[in-house]
This record gives C-alpha cells, structure tokens and sequence, in this order.
C-alpha cells in the first residue's frame, strides 16, 4: 500500500505499483480531500500517477470529487529517496494516525 499526503489531504493506494519502462506508473486508490482540521466526507476514488526518475518521484493525485463533482488535481509533487519530505505544518502530516 501507498499513502500519500499532498497539503492537508491524504489517501491510500493499495495496488502494487509497477513502473513501464519510462519510469512512470498510475494507480487508483482512494483520497481524502477534506481531512483537516476534522474528516468531512468519505474517500473518494482516485488515482495516484507520477514518474520516477533515479532517485526523484514526482506524483500527482487526481480526486474524482464525488461531492462537490468536480475532479480536483493535486501536485505535482517532488520527492528525493534518502531525504525527509517537507510535511509543512499541518497536524495530520506531523501525525497521520491522528487523521484515521
């Protein structure tokens, strides 16, 4: 499983995740738009997509927002391997147990 927080969102991809041979890959899942500073809604569907190139990941999140129907684009984001990812200040990213 992945678990993704982009902002004070966050969501869950449970496929395994296989890159082609560009490096990219696209999985769906599900995504917590509205997680913060209480869960509002129920997850909604998902999919994760990015590119891995050596030791960078880029993602971004497309939310299908079955609420307010609209698709909501999240990221892109950039991650290094080996190096902690800037959280920002928000509680639920400090703490993700604290959002479930």
């Amino acid at each position: 499983m992945t678990h993704v927080h982009v902002g004070c969102t966050y969501g869950d991809f449970p496929a395994a995740i296989a890159l082609d041979a560009a490096g990219r890959f696209s999985v769906p899942g599900e995504y917590q738009p509205r997680a913060y500073p209480i869960v509002r809604d129920p997850p909604m569907p998902a999919q994760l997509a990015g590119v891995v190139r050596g030791h960078q990941l880029t993602l971004t999140v497309a939310v299908n927002d079955t609420i307010e129907k609209k698709l909501v684009v999240l990221g892109p984001v950039t991650v290094d391997y080996g190096r902690e990812p800037d959280m920002a200040i928000c509680p639920i990213c400090a703490d993700p147990s604290a959002a479930r």
